[in-house]
């Protein structure tokens, strides 16, 4: 009973000596939970209050965020991100329509993606070539239709209309033979799938050979049946 006396009042002076209940718990050999209830009656120091937990975590943070910052400085020294605004943005991005994208300049007055902080890089560059900025009927073209190859030698100046025929899907034609007297014509894909959807079988050259397909006045019953096929596709 003494012993336990002892240990209390050794508990009790640590405790006022700033000690945590784990630091005395350790140096007693005793359980946590004997401690807690020796020391009850003794104010907490004030190195354990909320407050000074609260100050601790705050340092641990801010130790953690200048960590994150000088990453940023390492990023930004080996030229992966750059800074505007006082914000680091990455010094290049891939869209979805595989073009490049870079930072806009603070002074940049052309036109600009991704609530105004990108520009194509390939307009960048041909407006840096031309010297002033494109208006809205000219686009930059890329020579060899590799939009990733961004080099001055590969980019030059188009209209819109021009650019946009170059590249506008041309319609499949399909080239098929006349059922009825097997010359060779050419028709639409779009519109050649669509009548076999409706069920058509033999496709004639003109209305004439389709009149008389129609009523089933072949000049032979084998040229219908061996003509009236698809022989090909045409661009």
């Amino acid at each position: 009973m003494n012993m336990r006396k002892k240990e209390k009042l050794k508990a009790t002076l640590l405790r006022e000596r700033g000690k945590s209940v784990n630091e005395i718990a350790k140096e007693l050999s005793v359980s946590k939970s004997s401690v807690s209830v020796w020391v009850r009656a003794v104010p907490v120091p004030e190195k354990f209050t909320p407050e000074a937990r609260r100050l601790r975590k705050e340092k641990c943070l801010e130790a953690i965020m200048g960590i994150r910052e000088k990453d940023k400085r390492d990023k930004l020294r080996s030229r992966t991100y750059v800074e505007k605004g006082g914000k680091l943005f990455k010094s290049r991005v891939l869209n979805g329509d595989g073009y490049w994208l870079i930072p806009a300049p603070e002074d940049y007055g052309g036109k600009t993606y991704i609530r105004g902080l990108y520009v194509y890089e390939h307009r960048f560059v041909l407006e840096k070539m031309l010297g002033r900025f494109l208006v809205s009927n000219e686009v930059a073209h890329h020579v060899d239709g590799n939009p990733l190859n961004n080099d001055p030698s590969n980019i030059e100046l188009r209209t819109r209309s021009s650019h946009d025929s170059e590249h506008a899907v041309k319609p499949c034609m399909m080239v098929l033979r006349c059922a009825y007297c097997g010359k060779t014509f050419q028709k639409y894909a779009w519109l050649l799938g669509m009548l076999r959807r409706k069920g058509q079988k033999n496709f004639f050259c003109s209305r004439e050979c389709g009149g008389f397909g129609r009523r089933k006045k072949f000049p032979c019953s084998s040229v219908g049946r061996a003509t009236g096929c698809q022989i090909g596709s045409a661009r």
